[in-house]
């Protein structure tokens, strides 16, 4: 089989591969698609559609942030000896995650009809459970550490993904996250549709890994604790040989014609650059698409990144998908993610290079 036969297969694969991200990204893309409000500083100008399931967790981290603060302030007055170390604690958590308490607090106000006359209330019963509990010496020094730890970004989930979602910084930038370091890391080693490729990479911690639903489809890395429209995917095919990779072929296959034949059917090529992963020669490939998901019309970006490493073809596909009806901000929509793609994928680690 020629190397130019393989990349018409590839297309077919990844048309399949496209539906079923376009598949979970419908359902986000119906009921949590981008906001826009003009209303109060506080509220940002972009921010996840509600749900349901959005405003439970919502409502959960707030809750959180304020039995936690409530607390703080009991104890500081029951065990006064303790009110420095527990103000130091509350002051390091609040510098780092206030902000998004806020935002919250903004976001459901402005969403929630109930949430500003409803709140009052609830603040006082919680003031006033965290009044009636005793808590012994010991358990108020073990709490003095849990806050500190808390503050360092030791939350339980999905309280910390909640807390990074709604970060005002990094809804501005989503980069920002990654570039603050609330990271964590993918490895496909010993992943049965790995075919042997060791990559690790690192992406937000607010992000959630997905099992791939197909088999050259390894997992898939979602934003928005796997309800966002921006995705990472991986990919790993076999090569129509069983030997390494040639130069020559590997210059046909990063070739724009042979780039552009991996673009599915209904998709459009923008652009194709050559690129380096971990060392390696690659290409990177720009194109939307459009698919039909359970009878919902969408509309996708991607940068795929297509690397020849022995005798496998990795890609690592980067987008996001919005509604057919939303067409007009998906660039920008593009535009806002990018620089976090690329630092995703400038973070890959080809590991079989290194044993």
């Amino acid at each position: 089989m020629s190397i130019k036969f393989f990349t018409y297969r590839i297309k077919i694969a990844l048309c399949v591969s496209l539906f079923l991200i376009s598949l979970s990204s419908s359902q986000f893309s119906q009921v949590n698609k981008t906001a826009t409000s003009n209303q109060s500083n506080s509220v940002p100008s972009q921010y996840p559609r509600m749900t349901n399931a959005i405003a439970d967790e919502m409502t959960k981290t707030y809750s959180y942030y304020m039995f936690q603060l409530f607390l703080v302030q009991e104890l500081s007055k029951k065990f006064p000896e303790m009110a420095t170390d527990l103000s130091k604690a509350q002051l390091h958590f609040d510098r780092t995650f206030k902000p998004s308490i806020i935002t919250i607090d903004a976001i459901m106000t402005k969403e929630n009809t109930t949430w500003a006359t409803d709140k009052p209330a609830f603040l006082e019963t919680a003031k006033n459970k965290i009044a009636s509990v005793n808590v012994t010496e010991a358990q108020a020094k073990a709490f003095v550490a849990e806050l500190t730890s808390r503050a360092n970004g030791k939350l339980t989930s999905p309280v910390l993904e909640t807390l990074l979602i709604y970060n005002p910084d990094f809804l501005k930038q989503p980069a920002e996250e990654f570039i603050c370091e609330y990271k964590q890391t993918f490895r496909t080693k010993d992943h049965p549709k790995s075919k042997g490729i060791d990559l690790q990479i690192d992406f937000p911690r607010s992000w959630k890994i997905l099992e791939g639903k197909r088999p050259n489809v390894i997992s898939t890395l979602k934003s928005e604790n796997g309800r966002g429209d921006a995705s990472v995917l991986f990919i790993v095919k076999d090569l129509p040989i069983d030997r390494p990779i040639t130069q020559p072929e590997i210059k046909e296959l990063l070739h724009p014609t042979s780039l552009k034949e991996l673009v599915p059917e209904t998709g459009k090529f923008i652009s194709s650059t050559p690129v380096k992963l971990d060392g390696l020669s690659g290409a990177v490939v720009k194109y939307d698409v459009e698919q039909l998901a359970v009878e919902i019309p969408l509309i996708m970006r991607f940068m795929m990144y297509v690397v020849p490493y022995k005798n496998k073809l990795i890609m690592i596909q980067c987008g996001v998908a919005l509604l057919k009806s939303e067409e007009a901000i998906l660039n920008n929509r593009f535009v806002h993610f990018e620089p976090l793609f690329k630092l995703i994928v400038n973070s890959v680690v080809v590991q079989n290079q290194y044993q």
